[in-house]
């Protein structure tokens, strides 16, 4: 089974590259090892980009992006073939649990990759050992991943990526909307560059410069709508 038939394959988006990653002061080591191509184990608390490393990593070696949360909800069987992908990033693993059959399948995926000299790259919340949620056979097998912990970006590690992100998509940003977006916005580095791409596409289609006020009023539509989906399901 090759990667095009994987059932869970997930569409990895351009943003998702090494390049667009900032790095701060701290995590320098892992953007290092997971571009030559090592098996690693990244940690962090939610917002320090281990997802859009995985995914940056599975772009640049041409491997395949898992997020166990897809696993749980397709069912188990879907991992057939993973085994095979020479490249392969699993995303989520603290959610392989300890009592049902999803740590025993990850822990022989993880077992016949190994196997085959395969590259695998896994990230979860915390490591392996502050996972008492797991089974004990599989945190010793995580354990025995090379582990590089992710740190949040400080103040000028976050301006940096809204002003690196902005630039990348052709958008000026005011230094009001950048003062008003590091005190007012989430700064999870995903919802920064999916706040981003809603700005650029908003901007091309009303032709509009990015103000304070465009910027507050595209955010707010956004709210809107979204509130508005979540309440007529």
């Amino acid at each position: 089974m090759n990667g095009m038939q994987l059932p869970l394959a997930v569409h990895l988006p351009q943003t998702a590259a090494f390049d667009s990653f900032v790095t701060g002061a701290d995590n320098h080591e892992v953007v290092q090892a997971l571009q030559s191509g090592q098996s690693a184990y990244l940690f962090g608390a939610a917002g320090t980009g281990k997802t859009h490393l995985l995914m940056a990593a599975a772009r640049a070696h041409g491997g395949t992006y898992l997020p166990w949360s897809a696993v749980a909800a397709a069912g188990l069987d879907v991992l057939e073939g993973y085994s095979h992908p020479q490249h392969l990033a699993i995303d989520e693993v603290d959610l392989a649990g300890a009592a049902d059959d999803s740590w025993q399948a990850m822990l022989r995926l993880l077992d016949q990759r190994h196997q085959h000299q395969r590259v695998t790259w896994c990230a979860a919340l915390k490591p392996p050992e502050h996972l008492p949620g797991l089974a004990a056979d599989l945190r010793t097998r995580l354990a025995q991943f090379p582990r590089y912990g992710l740190q949040t970006l400080d103040e000028a590690g976050q301006r940096t990526l809204l002003l690196e992100g902005a630039r990348r998509r052709g958008l000026k940003l005011p230094d009001e909307v950048v003062r008003w977006w590091l005190h007012h916005l989430p700064r999870d580095p995903a919802r920064v560059l999916d706040t981003l791409d809603q700005l650029d596409r908003a901007a091309l289609r009303e032709q509009r410069r990015v103000t304070l006020p465009f910027v507050q009023a595209v955010l707010a539509a956004r709210a809107a709508e979204t509130g508005q989906t979540a309440r007529s399901r």
